[in-house]
């Protein structure tokens, strides 16, 4: 999924000569393709993410289209303050790629999370926050980036989720249902499919959606869910405070929606136990086994 991205940033990047990108001294597997292209405007910044940032609003304010890349939580809550005054505040066309989304570098322990980025970033005036499941949908993404002269903020995984989605950058209905609707962001989607077959097998009928777009809100997409389905479930590799599922939880409540409602993610906690990302989906309830059963138990 990343190494897609990057040969489509490369085949913009020949059409765009103002197109710059930043490395925090990682991703030199799937990066080189780029920098080999263009040496002159990839840049290793090293392991200095706050001044990162400080060099891409300088760009940025020299007219560069500019991506940032690293992990996660290095380029997000390490350099929040730096994102806030000298992207956000001055509007400026920064890219920011977060590559490891949630808690796909479980192995390396609680440091390398990206549980509360978008809660971070999407509370960020002028930032639009976005989390593609699929190979398909980060094409739309890019492409979305590429019209947008505003700051954007990406979870990206390493690999694809699958083939579904949409690379019109939009909300897409993989399954449809008519009793249970579980709305999806990233790569989590899958673990919605997977309970969406459990769910069918005891007899529930439930359809699964992708949202590759946190912010700004598909306003119409979940309220045109809310009327279709009797209870919607929000699931995110994310705590639940401030996230995609709060996002929902707003429109839902400011429509006074007649759905039931549950959130599914990391509750208001740490999680500090190491382990690839299946054993921590496990343990923090975010399998589709654990999720099947409380929307069974949430039913009742």
């Amino acid at each position: 999924m990343r190494n897609s991205f990057v040969q489509d940033l490369t085949l913009e990047a020949e059409k765009n000569p103002n197109i710059v990108l930043l490395s925090g001294d990682l991703g030199s597997n799937c990066l080189e393709v780029f920098w080999n292209k263009f040496p002159d405007r990839f840049f290793n910044c090293g392991i200095a993410e706050q001044n990162m940032m400080l060099v891409a609003a300088g760009l940025a304010m020299e007219g560069k289209k500019v991506f940032v890349y690293s992990i996660g939580n290095f380029d997000s809550l390490r350099v929040l303050e730096m994102i806030r005054n000298d992207i956000c505040y001055m509007n400026l066309d920064v890219n920011i790629i977060s590559v490891g989304a949630g808690l796909e570098y479980g192995k390396l322990g609680f440091s390398h999370h990206s549980t509360e980025d978008v809660s971070a970033l999407r509370a960020m005036p002028n930032m639009s926050v976005f989390s593609p499941a699929t190979a398909k949908e980060m094409k739309g993404v890019t492409k979305k980036m590429m019209e947008t002269t505003s700051p954007c903020y990406v979870r990206l995984n390493k690999k694809s989720a699958g083939d579904f989605g949409s690379s019109a950058c939009r909300v897409s209905e993989i399954i449809s249902g008519t009793e249970v609707a579980f709305v999806a962001s990233g790569a989590i989607v899958t673990e919605a499919l997977a309970a969406a077959e459990i769910l069918k097998s005891k007899g529930v009928s439930a359809g699964v959606y992708s949202f590759p777009v946190i912010k700004p809100r598909a306003d119409k997409a979940i309220l045109d869910i809310s009327a279709k389905y009797k209870y919607i479930v929000a699931m995110e590799e994310h705590t639940v405070v401030g996230g995609f599922g709060s996002s929902v939880a707003e429109v839902l409540a400011e429509n006074s929606a007649k759905c039931g409602f549950k959130m599914i993610g990391i509750q208001d906690e740490f999680a500090p136990l190491v382990g690839d990302r299946n054993h921590l989906r496990k343990q923090y309830g975010m399998d589709a086994e654990s999720v099947a059963k409380a929307v069974l138990k949430a039913l009742k």
